[in-house]
């Protein structure tokens, strides 16, 4: 088997989505990939009965995956948080610090790690993005750019925090090397900025700490709400990278900005899709939630080109056969 470490970090406010997302990555893996999850945590966000319900995941799926939790204690405490994001969102600036207690405790080796946010759906196996990280051993980090000058904004924020805004990443979706950042004291130099207030909080940090340190992923392993947005309609952005917007046909959709099971979004046809899969499916939750959303979008008119999307899109993923047959 293909051994792939994935490392998660969130509360018990995004423990059915983090499940939602899981079972996006094991329908949509190669029959040999072996996904071995981590997520970090603190006990009193994260208690027993909710790591319980993602440790069912598990036992359905026992042949594909192992799921494990690494308690990171008082870490962060009173850390800035903003956007009703937690704390849980920096715990994976710690990542290179625990790996070598992680790798003891679960006899592993890992050098080279997938970090994931949880709001995301994964419709590509991650054995690819893996293989291309391991081949970068001088490059501390792997992501996908979002750069501000993609929407023509005022850079002077991003500037004056000391980020390059031409190079800015999205940090839902990053490669870890270990061994370089541990070379950088990566998460001690991240521990400096914890108390300070920048608006995208740990995103921030790591494009601070790392600057000039980052390679660039193709679009399709974080193909966040913003740059499907400009795909649609930001005729200079498709034109720089219509080679990559091409190839977006089976990635991973970062749902940045609403969230598709509390909200209308783009491409949330694909989250309830997996949502109908998995075990947390709720048909209330789901006739109350997804349904309602659909009708508005379909007799609105203001959403005249959204509905040609997300009818297409929907008509495509409703009639899509999960490739892990066995485990649907």
């Amino acid at each position: 088997m293909n051994k792939i470490p994935i490392f998660f970090c969130f509360d018990k406010n995004m423990v059915m989505p983090a499940g939602v997302c899981i079972t996006s990555m094991l329908l949509n893996k190669h029959t040999n990939t072996y996904y071995d999850f981590f997520i970090l945590y603190n006990e009193e966000n994260l208690s027993s009965e909710y790591r319980s319900q993602i440790l069912k995941i598990q036992d359905f799926y026992s042949k594909d995956c192992r799921v494990s939790f690494f308690n990171v204690g008082e870490s962060f405490k009173n850390a800035y948080e903003v956007r009703n994001i937690t704390v849980s969102t920096y715990y994976r600036l710690l990542v290179p610090e625990l790996i070598d207690q992680i790798n003891s405790l679960h006899q592993t080796d890992y050098q080279t790690i997938i970090y994931l946010d949880v709001d995301t759906i994964i419709e590509c196996d991650l054995s690819a993005v893996l293989a291309l990280a391991q081949s970068k051993v001088d490059t501390c980090l792997l992501g996908v750019c979002e750069s501000p000058t993609y929407c023509n904004v005022n850079t002077s924020y991003w500037e004056k925090i000391g980020c390059d805004p031409s190079s800015y990443i999205n940090a839902g979706v990053l490669i870890m090397n270990i061994p370089a950042l541990q070379k950088m004291n990566f998460t001690s130099q991240c521990l400096l900025h914890k108390n300070k207030k920048y608006t995208y909080q740990d995103q921030d940090i790591i494009n601070i700490v790392c600057k000039g340190k980052i390679e660039f992923l193709p679009l399709k392993y974080n193909y966040t709400s913003l740059l499907y947005s400009l795909s649609i309609e930001n005729e200079k952005f498709k034109n720089i990278k219509a080679k990559e917007i091409a190839e977006c046909s089976n990635c991973i959709i970062h749902y940045t900005g609403n969230k598709p099971w509390n909200n209308f979004c783009l491409r949330a046809e694909y989250w309830w899709y997996y949502y109908k899969h998995s075990i947390f499916k709720d048909e209330n939750f789901y006739i109350r939630n997804y349904q309602v959303m659909s009708k508005k979008i379909l007799l609105d008119y203001s959403y005249k080109e959204v509905k040609k999307i997300f009818l297409k899109k929907i008509k495509a993923k409703y009639f899509h056969i999960p490739k892990n047959k066995n485990n649907a």
